[in-house]
């Protein structure tokens, strides 16, 4: 075999290696933000278990959340509903990486639509409206 038949077979098979490492990277991500609502990539419920009991309604009006403090229990479910005429996005503080609590990164809400979520982790957990970052509120679980 010459010498350039093995740098083609070679580069080939790096080329099939990387595409195949970031298909399969792609559809791990792709997997956990699949979207129910064809909203921003994530799901209407970060929980899949079948109809939750909800606990606690937060409603946006496009410029405040109400209650702006709502306190759960640990695997409560709470419903953010969109009153406002905009798109919601509803994410964990801090704004704008949303790290502080995962389980609150619902992503986009429709204006006159809801989500709903399980937070399963104790603690203090603020969040707002990526759009409207002034918009915000926080989630006690004890």
């Amino acid at each position: 075999m010459s010498t350039v038949n093995k740098v083609i077979i070679t580069t080939i098979i790096i080329v099939v290696i990387v595409l195949g490492g970031w298909w399969l990277l792609s559809s791990l991500s792709g997997n956990s933000n699949e979207s129910s609502n064809g909203t921003n990539g994530q799901n209407d419920t970060n929980n899949l278990t079948e109809d939750p009991e909800i606990v606690e309604t937060i409603t946006y009006s496009g410029t405040e959340f109400t209650p702006a403090t709502a306190t759960i229990q640990t695997g409560e479910t709470v419903e953010i509903v969109n009153e406002s005429t905009n798109v919601l996005y509803f994410a964990s503080d801090q704004h704008p990486t949303h790290q502080d609590n995962s389980e609150l990164n619902v992503g986009d809400i429709q204006p006159g639509s809801s989500a709903t979520l399980t937070i399963t982790a104790p603690g203090t957990w603020g969040y707002h409206d990526h759009y409207n970052a002034s918009a915000g509120g926080e989630i006690i679980v004890e």
